[in-house]
C-alpha cells in the first residue's frame, strides 16, 4: 500500500488488487480491487489464490496492465502463469526464502518429500516469468544469485519496507495522553505487532512481572490484535497482570503515533526463531524510532535493522527469550534520563533520514523498476 500509494502520487495509475479482509481494509486513496476467499480452514489459501488470479485476468482484459508488482506468496505460482499467459511483465518481491515455511506447513513431516520441492518448483515458475526480483537482505540476494546463477541479472536489492516520517511523528505526550483517556502519572511501556505464538510475548509478560513487582508507576500497553490474542491475555490473567497491562486490540495504522507518544519505553522481544529467519526486518522499530521512543528489543547478531537500536544508542538489545535479561534491560533505560529529552528525538528521526529507510527512498528503486519492465 505504501509503494502503491507513493506511485499514485507520482501520476501512474495504480490498482491494488487483495484479498477481502472486511474490517482490515486499508484506509487508502488508491484504487482497491477486493477478491473472495473462502474463510474455512484448509480452503482458504487455495480459494484466495484462485481467485486473485481470475480477478487479475478481468482487471487485465479490461484495462491492460503496463506491469504487475507482487509479493511472493510461497504457494501461489499462478502471477508466473499470467504474465506469461498475458505478456505483462511481472516484478516479484521476496522478504524470505521458501526455507523460512518449514515449520509453517500442515504434516510438517513431508516436508523434504513434498512441501519443499513443491515450494521450488513455484519458486522457479515466479522467478522465470518475472522480469525482476527484489530482495530485501544481503544475505538474500546471495542467495538467490547462488541458487539461480542463470537469471542473477534479475535480482535486485530493494528492501520491502521503510517508515513514513510524517505518519509516524511525535506529538506531546500530555496531549496525546489525555486524547486517548490514559493515565498522566503514570509510565507507559508499549508494545505494538499482530499477536502470534512467535511474537515473544511469554518473555514479555514474564519481564512484565518482575516490573510490576519492582515499579508500582508502570503499566504496559499491548497494541494490536491476532490469533493468539486470547491466549496471551490468559497468561496475562494468569499472572495477576491484566490491571497492568491493557490489550487494546486493533488500531488503524493512521492512529499509530498517537499511542506511541503517550508511551515512554517501545518493546519489541522476538523469538530466536524470528529473529533466526535470513535477512529479518522489524519495521515496527522504525516506527518506534520515528516517534521518537527508546528501545528495548531482542538481538543477537547479523544484518537485520534491529542493530540500529544498539548501533546508535537508540535504547537496549538483550539476548533472545530471556526475561531476566530483558526486565534488566528496561530498568536500565527507564533510569536513564537522556533517552526521554526533545534532543533524543530529534536524534532518532535524524538518524532514520540518514540511514535512507524512508518509503519516498524505497519507491524510487520500485518506480525505477516497473519502468523498466513496462518499456
Amino acid at each position: 500500500m505504501e509503494f502503491a500509494e507513493r506511485l499514485s502520487k507520482r501520476g501512474h495509475d495504480v490498482s491494488v488488487v487483495a484479498p477481502d479482509k472486511g474490517k482490515y481494509q486499508p484506509e487508502t486513496s488508491c484504487k482497491m480491487t477486493y477478491f473472495p476467499y473462502l474463510d474455512v480452514k484448509g480452503c482458504k489459501q487455495i480459494t484466495a489464490v484462485i481467485s486473485g488470479f481470475l480477478t487479475l485476468l478481468c482487471l487485465n482484459a479490461s484495462k491492460r496492465f503496463d506491469c504487475i508488482y507482487i509479493r511472493r506468496l510461497a504457494l501461489d505460482p499462478l502471477p508466473g502463469i499470467f504474465s506469461r499467459l498475458t505478456g505483462v511483465p511481472l516484478v516479484v518481491e521476496t522478504n524470505g526464502q521458501i526455507e523460512i515455511h518449514e515449520y509453517e506447513v500442515p504434516l510438517h513431516f513431508l516436508w523434504p518429500y513434498l512441501w519443499y520441492p513443491l515450494l521450488k518448483i513455484i519458486e522457479r515458475v515466479l522467478f522465470d516469468a518475472a522480469f525482476a526480483v527484489t530482495a530485501d537482505g544481503v544475505g538474500r540476494l546471495s542467495n538467490f544469485k547462488s541458487r539461480y546463477p542463470r537469471w542473477k541479472e534479475k535480482f535486485h536489492m530493494i528492501r520491502s519496507g521503510g517508515i513514513d516520517l510524517d505518519r509516524f511523528h511525535r506529538i506531546d505526550k500530555s496531549k496525546a495522553r489525555k486524547e486517548l483517556g490514559l493515565s498522566q502519572d503514570r509510565r507507559i511501556l508499549v508494545w505494538v505487532g499482530t499477536i502470534f505464538a512467535w511474537s515473544g510475548l511469554e518473555v514479555l509478560i514474564e519481564a512484565a512481572k518482575r516490573i510490576c513487582a519492582e515499579l508500582e508507576d508502570v503499566d504496559f500497553l499491548m497494541i494490536g490484535d491476532g490469533p493468539e490474542r486470547g491466549h496471551f491475555m490468559q497468561i496475562a490473567e494468569d499472572n495477576g497482570l491484566l490491571q497492568r497491562m491493557r490489550f487494546t486490540g486493533y488500531i488503524p495504522t493512521s492512529d499509530l503515533y498517537r499511542w506511541l507518544s503517550a508511551s515512554d519505553i517501545a518493546l519489541a522481544p522476538y523469538t530466536r526463531l524470528r529473529l533466526g529467519r535470513e535477512d529479518f526486518t522489524s519495521y515496527k522499530i522504525f516506527e518506534y524510532i520515528a516517534c521518537g521512543l527508546s528501545v528495548v528489543c531482542s538481538y543477537e547478531q547479523g544484518g537485520s535493522n534491529i542493530r540500529y537500536v544498539g548501533d546508535y544508542n537508540l535504547g537496549a538489545t538483550v539476548p533472545p527469550e530471556d526475561a531476566d535479561a530483558f526486565s534488566n534491560a528496561i530498568l536500565r533505560v527507564l533510569a536513564d534520563g537522556s533517552y526521554f529529552t526533545d534532543d533524543f528525538v530529534k536524534r532518532s528521526r535524524k538518524t532514520l533520514r540518514e540511514l535512507d529507510v524512508t518509503w519516498d527512498a524505497l519507491v524510487d528503486q520500485v518506480e525505477g523498476l516497473c519502468q523498466s519492465a513496462a518499456s
